[in-house]
Protein backbone atom coordinates (compact mmCIF):
# COMPACT_ATOMS: atom_id res chain seq x y z
CA UNK A 1 0.00 0.00 0.00
CA UNK A 2 1.41 3.38 -0.97
CA UNK A 3 0.79 6.02 1.65
CA UNK A 4 0.23 9.59 0.64
CA UNK A 5 2.08 11.57 3.33
CA UNK A 6 2.59 15.27 3.68
CA UNK A 7 5.92 14.75 5.42
CA UNK A 8 9.20 16.53 4.94
CA UNK A 9 11.31 13.41 4.47
CA UNK A 10 10.36 10.08 2.99
CA UNK A 11 13.04 7.78 1.73
CA UNK A 12 12.33 4.23 0.73
CA UNK A 13 15.17 1.77 0.55
CA UNK A 14 14.86 -1.65 -0.95
CA UNK A 15 17.65 -4.17 -0.71
CA UNK A 16 17.15 -7.38 -2.59
CA UNK A 17 18.82 -10.23 -0.74
CA UNK A 18 19.30 -13.62 -2.33
CA UNK A 19 19.11 -14.79 -5.88
CA UNK A 20 16.05 -13.86 -7.90
CA UNK A 21 15.64 -14.34 -11.59
CA UNK A 22 16.59 -11.22 -13.55
CA UNK A 23 13.19 -10.84 -15.17
CA UNK A 24 11.30 -11.15 -11.88
CA UNK A 25 13.62 -8.61 -10.25
CA UNK A 26 13.21 -6.21 -13.18
CA UNK A 27 9.41 -6.53 -13.07
CA UNK A 28 9.45 -5.94 -9.32
CA UNK A 29 11.67 -2.86 -9.69
CA UNK A 30 9.47 -1.45 -12.47
CA UNK A 31 6.36 -1.89 -10.30
CA UNK A 32 8.09 -0.20 -7.33
CA UNK A 33 9.29 2.69 -9.51
CA UNK A 34 5.82 3.28 -10.91
CA UNK A 35 4.14 3.12 -7.50
CA UNK A 36 6.63 5.42 -5.78
CA UNK A 37 6.66 8.01 -8.55
CA UNK A 38 2.94 8.64 -7.83
CA UNK A 39 3.90 9.77 -4.32
CA UNK A 40 6.42 12.31 -5.63
CA UNK A 41 9.51 10.23 -4.90
CA UNK A 42 12.43 10.08 -7.30
CA UNK A 43 14.98 7.31 -7.76
CA UNK A 44 18.40 8.12 -6.26
CA UNK A 45 21.71 6.26 -5.96
CA UNK A 46 23.07 5.28 -2.54
CA UNK A 47 26.22 3.20 -2.19
CA UNK A 48 25.39 -0.32 -0.97
CA UNK A 49 21.63 -0.01 -1.70
CA UNK A 50 20.11 -1.65 -4.78
CA UNK A 51 17.09 0.62 -5.07
CA UNK A 52 16.36 3.90 -3.25
CA UNK A 53 13.86 6.76 -3.57
CA UNK A 54 13.65 10.16 -1.92
CA UNK A 55 11.46 13.23 -2.04
CA UNK A 56 13.26 15.95 -4.07
CA UNK A 57 15.01 18.42 -1.76
CA UNK A 58 14.67 16.20 1.32
CA UNK A 59 17.53 16.38 3.81
CA UNK A 60 18.44 14.37 6.90
CA UNK A 61 20.66 17.18 8.24
CA UNK A 62 18.24 18.21 11.02
CA UNK A 63 18.11 14.78 12.62
CA UNK A 64 20.37 13.18 15.21
CA UNK A 65 17.97 10.59 16.67
CA UNK A 66 15.93 7.73 15.24
CA UNK A 67 13.03 5.57 16.41
CA UNK A 68 13.00 2.04 15.00
CA UNK A 69 9.47 0.69 14.62
CA UNK A 70 8.84 -3.05 15.13
CA UNK A 71 9.94 -5.01 12.05
CA UNK A 72 7.17 -6.49 9.91
CA UNK A 73 7.93 -9.85 8.23
CA UNK A 74 5.93 -11.64 5.54
CA UNK A 75 6.67 -14.90 3.75
CA UNK A 76 6.78 -15.21 -0.01
CA UNK A 77 3.41 -16.38 -1.33
CA UNK A 78 4.85 -19.48 -3.03
CA UNK A 79 6.92 -20.59 -0.01
CA UNK A 80 6.11 -24.22 0.84
CA UNK A 81 6.87 -24.59 4.57
CA UNK A 82 7.94 -28.24 4.80
CA UNK A 83 10.09 -29.61 7.58
CA UNK A 84 13.64 -30.24 6.43
CA UNK A 85 13.92 -33.83 5.16
CA UNK A 86 10.19 -34.45 5.51
CA UNK A 87 6.94 -34.03 3.66
CA UNK A 88 5.20 -32.70 6.79
CA UNK A 89 4.30 -29.01 6.87
CA UNK A 90 5.55 -26.72 9.58
CA UNK A 91 2.91 -25.88 12.15
CA UNK A 92 1.45 -22.39 12.40
CA UNK A 93 3.45 -21.91 15.63
CA UNK A 94 6.72 -22.94 13.93
CA UNK A 95 6.05 -20.49 11.06
CA UNK A 96 5.30 -17.75 13.60
CA UNK A 97 8.54 -18.58 15.45
CA UNK A 98 10.50 -18.15 12.19
CA UNK A 99 8.69 -14.88 11.38
CA UNK A 100 9.15 -13.39 14.86
CA UNK A 101 12.76 -14.63 15.07
CA UNK A 102 13.70 -12.91 11.81
CA UNK A 103 11.93 -9.72 12.96
CA UNK A 104 13.80 -9.75 16.29
CA UNK A 105 17.21 -10.34 14.67
CA UNK A 106 16.72 -7.58 12.08
CA UNK A 107 15.53 -5.14 14.79
CA UNK A 108 18.54 -5.95 17.01
CA UNK A 109 21.05 -5.63 14.16
CA UNK A 110 19.69 -2.29 12.96
CA UNK A 111 19.77 -0.98 16.53
CA UNK A 112 23.36 -2.21 17.09
CA UNK A 113 24.54 -0.75 13.78
CA UNK A 114 22.98 2.64 14.44
CA UNK A 115 24.31 2.78 17.99
CA UNK A 116 27.86 1.87 16.90
CA UNK A 117 28.95 4.07 14.05
CA UNK A 118 26.06 6.11 12.74
CA UNK A 119 25.48 9.71 13.79
CA UNK A 120 22.00 8.77 15.04
CA UNK A 121 21.06 7.88 18.60
CA UNK A 122 18.27 5.28 18.91
CA UNK A 123 15.44 6.62 21.09
CA UNK A 124 11.95 5.53 22.16
CA UNK A 125 10.07 8.87 21.97
CA UNK A 126 9.29 11.18 19.04
CA UNK A 127 10.67 14.71 18.87
CA UNK A 128 11.67 17.51 16.50
CA UNK A 129 15.05 15.94 15.76
CA UNK A 130 13.81 12.32 15.64
CA UNK A 131 13.45 10.37 12.41
CA UNK A 132 11.18 7.30 12.26
CA UNK A 133 12.60 4.14 10.66
CA UNK A 134 10.12 1.53 9.47
CA UNK A 135 11.69 -1.76 8.41
CA UNK A 136 9.99 -4.62 6.66
CA UNK A 137 11.03 -8.02 5.39
CA UNK A 138 8.97 -9.03 2.37
CA UNK A 139 9.01 -12.26 0.40
CA UNK A 140 10.92 -14.25 3.05
CA UNK A 141 11.80 -17.66 1.62
CA UNK A 142 13.52 -20.12 3.96
CA UNK A 143 15.09 -23.10 2.17
CA UNK A 144 15.56 -25.44 5.14
CA UNK A 145 13.86 -24.20 8.29
CA UNK A 146 15.36 -25.57 11.50
CA UNK A 147 12.53 -26.49 13.86
CA UNK A 148 14.92 -27.53 16.65
CA UNK A 149 13.21 -30.92 16.86
CA UNK A 150 14.88 -33.63 18.98
CA UNK A 151 17.15 -36.14 17.30
CA UNK A 152 19.96 -35.87 14.83
CA UNK A 153 19.42 -34.50 11.39
CA UNK A 154 21.53 -32.98 8.64
CA UNK A 155 20.24 -30.65 6.01
CA UNK A 156 22.33 -29.56 3.05
CA UNK A 157 21.42 -26.54 0.97
CA UNK A 158 23.24 -24.07 -1.26
CA UNK A 159 21.49 -21.08 0.28
CA UNK A 160 19.61 -20.34 3.49
CA UNK A 161 16.96 -18.55 1.43
CA UNK A 162 16.17 -15.05 0.29
CA UNK A 163 14.18 -11.98 1.25
CA UNK A 164 13.56 -8.36 0.34
CA UNK A 165 14.46 -5.73 2.93
CA UNK A 166 12.40 -2.52 2.73
CA UNK A 167 13.00 0.55 4.87
CA UNK A 168 11.27 3.91 5.13
CA UNK A 169 12.66 7.01 6.82
CA UNK A 170 9.79 9.25 7.88
CA UNK A 171 9.48 12.66 9.48
CA UNK A 172 6.13 12.89 11.29
CA UNK A 173 6.43 16.61 12.22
Amino acid sequence: MIRSMSTFVIATLTLLVGAESASAANEQRAAIEEALSHDGLQKIKIKGIDLAYARPGASLAGYNKVIIDPVEVSFRKDWDPKRAGSRANLSAQERENIRSGVARIVQEEFTKTLEKGAPYKVVKEAGADVLRLQIGIADLYVNAPDTMSPGRSRTYTLSAGEMTLVGELIDRR
